[in-house]
């Protein structure tokens, strides 16, 4: 989660509001926060930046693809190197880790902390509030609960913390030979209100490419690359960092802007 704006310049703003150590939140880090919109128009001029995905068995030919492939082009023209990181399902030096597997990672591991987070949500200190969960808040707290219990978090929530070490790895060594990795912010576009109400793991599936970056706890971007004329539909370029460098992504997300102009809303 973080702030959402129409500019990148807007997000930035109320990044430094939101950012930094808060003495009541455990969960808060003491690292310096810079001001995020002082170097926002640095550019991209000479840094390293990775398409991710395009290839991916579900992505190849989408229109996802082709708009994050032209977003690369646009980044080159602007002064970046641009290079394709393949996807493999093993990992590979040189690779990404392929999404698939950070799905059922994810979906243990976020219900697990939202079970163990809401335990201490009882009726005799907050009343009855637990009598307005909606039936997605109450599905994630008892499957977290299923997954930390005795018998079963070997299996599954140890299991899962694994594969998500697996992905950090990844990463890690990635980022040591870029600088920013673009991707596909999801596979296709947004469907109509109610049209997903009976599938509860939709939401996963829609996010299969955040999701690897997000159980690894990097900062990233969404910005729009493509519109869809017939049904004026975005698709989102998701720009990803190594940890604590925001200030490379939100440069790059404004450089981006700047020369799309997608922020116009025409």
């Amino acid at each position: 989660p973080g702030p959402i704006g129409k500019t990148v310049e807007d997000c930035a703003t109320l990044l430094n509001l939101i950012a930094g150590r808060d003495i009541y939140d455990a969960t808060t880090s003491p690292q310096p926060v810079p001001d995020f919109t002082k170097q926002i128009q640095k550019g991209v001029k000479g840094i390293r930046i990775g398409i991710c995905y395009t290839d991916h068995e579900k992505l190849k030919g989408s229109d996802a693809a082709k708009a994050v492939s032209e977003a690369g082009k646009i980044f080159e023209r602007l002064g970046a190197n641009i290079e394709l990181v393949p996807v493999s399902e093993n990992l590979q030096k040189g690779h990404i880790f392929d999404p698939n597997y950070a799905v059922a990672a994810y979906t243990v591991v976020q219900r697990s902390e939202v079970s163990s987070n809401l335990a201490g949500y009882n009726g005799i200190r907050y009343d009855y509030g637990r009598a307005f969960f909606g039936d997605e808040a109450k599905r994630r707290i008892m499957l977290g609960t299923f997954t930390l219990s005795k018998g079963y978090s070997d299996r599954y929530y140890i299991t899962a913390q694994k594969v998500r070490s697996l992905y950090i790895n990844n990463y890690r060594e990635l980022f040591g030979t870029y600088d920013l990795l673009i991707a596909p912010t999801s596979p296709g576009y947004a469907q109509k209100l109610g049209a997903t109400k009976d599938n509860p793991m939709y939401g996963e599936l829609e996010d299969i490419l955040l999701e690897p970056s997000t159980i690894s706890g990097l900062p990233g971007i969404s910005v729009p690359c493509y519109r869809d004329p017939k049904t004026n539909l975005y698709i989102g370029l998701n720009i990803m960092a190594n940890y604590w460098q925001e200030e490379k992504i939100i440069s790059a997300a404004y450089a981006f802007e700047q020369a799309t102009q997608w922020n116009s809303w025409k």
